[in-house]
Order: C-alpha cells, then sequence, then structure tokens
C-alpha cells in the first residue's frame, strides 16, 4: 500500500522523466525540491594555506540565502553525470578562482534534514587543498582554528574535522 494516490504517483513519475531528459542545470525552485526529496553529495573544497606567522588558514565566502546564511567553505552538489573532478574545477572557476594543488580526499560527512540542514540531507565528501594565491577575489581567509561566529552549522564540524587531518 502506497501513502500516495495514482494521481500523485503518475505525476511524481513524469516530473522525474522530464528532469532526466532535459538534466541540469534546473530553476532553483525545483533545485530545491530536488534537495528536499532525495540525499544529495555535495563536494566540499577546504582551501587552505599557511599566514606569515605559520597559522593555518581557510578560504571561507559568505552566503545569504534562504537555506545557508553565513559563512561557508567552497561547495557544490554533485550533479548527475558529474564527477568529484568535474566539481572541483566548477568550484576554482567559480568560487575560489585561483590555482589550488590537487584535493585530497579528508572525509564523508552526513547531515541530517532537519535541525542539522533546513534543505535536505547530504552524504558530504570533504576534500582538502592548498591555495596557490597570496588572496581570493571572493571570499576571506580566517584561522582555521577560529572561524568567524556566523559559520553555517553544518560547515563547523567539516572545519573540526580539517583541523584534525
Amino acid at each position: 500500500m502506497s501513502i500516495y494516490t495514482e494521481q500523485e504517483i503518475a505525476h511524481i513519475v513524469d516530473a522525474l522523466k522530464i528532469l532526466g531528459e532535459k538534466g541540469f542545470p534546473v530553476p532553483p525552485q525545483v533545485f530545491d525540491a530536488w534537495c528536499g526529496a532525495c540525499i544529495t553529495v555535495p563536494i566540499e573544497l577546504a582551501v587552505l594555506r599557511k599566514a606569515s606567522d605559520g597559522t593555518p588558514e581557510v578560504l571561507m565566502i559568505h552566503r545569504d540565502d534562504k537555506f545557508f546564511l553565513g559563512w561557508h567553505i567552497p561547495g557544490s552538489i554533485l550533479l548527475p553525470g558529474e564527477t568529484e573532478e568535474i566539481v572541483f574545477r566548477r568550484l576554482a572557476r567559480k568560487e575560489v578562482i585561483g590555482r589550488i594543488s590537487p584535493p585530497q580526499f579528508i572525509d564523508r560527512m552526513h547531515t541530517m534534514k532537519g535541525n542539522e540542514n533546513s534543505r535536505g540531507q547530504e552524504v558530504s565528501l570533504l576534500f582538502a587543498c592548498f591555495f596557490e594565491n597570496q588572496q581570493s577575489p571572493v571570499g576571506q581567509f580566517f584561522p582555521l582554528h577560529n572561524p568567524p561566529e556566523d559559520t553555517i552549522g553544518e560547515h563547523k564540524p567539516f572545519l573540526k574535522r580539517i583541523a584534525r587531518w
């Protein structure tokens, strides 16, 4: 027995067929609904450098949207048909804007829908790399052990895990 009516099932199947045929990118409201209904896989990239005194620093970018408000490390959802390398290139172009060393896998982190993430459940793949430029035109470097107070909640454990790496 299904919790869905036959009509609802038909609508869902039709919508998924359209999504499968047309692919991504999709309008924001479609993306948000997809993230809320499915488990997504963000690729989170900790971009690190050493301050002049040797203190490890991490690149963070400020977001101001309905799901995530505050500072975060660069990241992007792995979309159908993509590999991690495709996401790394997208992040280097859009969020990092600079040369980075080859990313190294750190850990897999789970975030549950609800208090941890209002948009949906995620299984984040956490990577780290080193920034080869001194400054980033899109973000700001902060001490890894002292991130901004308004760092988005789900990224706080990511930063703690990176610090142990």
